[in-house]
């Protein structure tokens, strides 16, 4: 009992240390921040809630804009501004709600977990 209780304590810490990347993982359409999203035919809302964007761990990302279009880059963090490299999206800031700003061709929309 004592060993697992050890384990455990020791698994526990182990975890406390680890810092997570708080933009690694993939990210999602936050569809409440898209300008007239009620108002968009139901095909372009269809195309919006499929769109994608990953931030790997390597500092690669890739976006899928919903119709298959895909786009491959690498990304940096620095504070709460992440830097993206070789895509159409120049910059995202996280937000303090967790939310990831994106601004792309003029328009500012927010990402959410996946």
């Amino acid at each position: 009992m004592k060993i697992l209780l050890c384990l455990l304590i020791g698994m526990c810490l182990a975890l406390v240390g680890c810092k997570s990347d708080p933009v690694v993982g993939t990210w999602k359409l936050d569809t409440s921040s898209v300008p007239n999203f009620d108002k968009m035919p139901q095909s372009m809302k269809d195309q919006f809630n499929k769109g994608r964007v990953t931030f790997n761990a390597d500092k690669t990302m890739s976006s899928d804009d919903g119709s298959g279009k895909t786009e491959k880059g690498t990304w940096e963090l620095k504070d709460k501004t992440v830097t993206i490299s070789g895509s159409k999206m120049n910059t995202a800031t996280l937000t303090d709600d967790g939310k990831l700003q994106i601004s792309v061709m003029g328009t500012t929309i927010k990402f959410v977990r996946a």
